[in-house]
């Protein structure tokens, strides 16, 4: 698996998560306290994120950082 392979699939399991909990970009990044922006370009795989922010996403959606990065594998194993 290829690293942006990776940034994708991440971007995409933060973007399902974010919508089964009906939030928005903007609601995500105010709960993350990040920059609405950071949210999107993360979901779009056009940025790697920082540790930290993405640590905050995690939180703000209810999840442990390495849940994501898990889920984020499995699904790029699968496509």
């Amino acid at each position: 698996m290829t690293n942006q392979a990776l940034l994708e699939a991440l971007g995409k399991e933060i973007r399902a998560r974010r919508k089964l909990k009906k939030l928005t970009q903007a609601g995500l990044a105010l709960r993350a306290n990040v920059h609405p922006n950071t949210v999107s370009l993360i979901e779009r795989a056009e940025t790697v994120a920082r540790v930290d922010a993405l640590l905050d996403i995690a939180n703000a959606l209810g999840a442990a950082l390495s849940q994501l990065i898990k889920a984020a594998e499995d699904r790029a194993a699968h496509h």
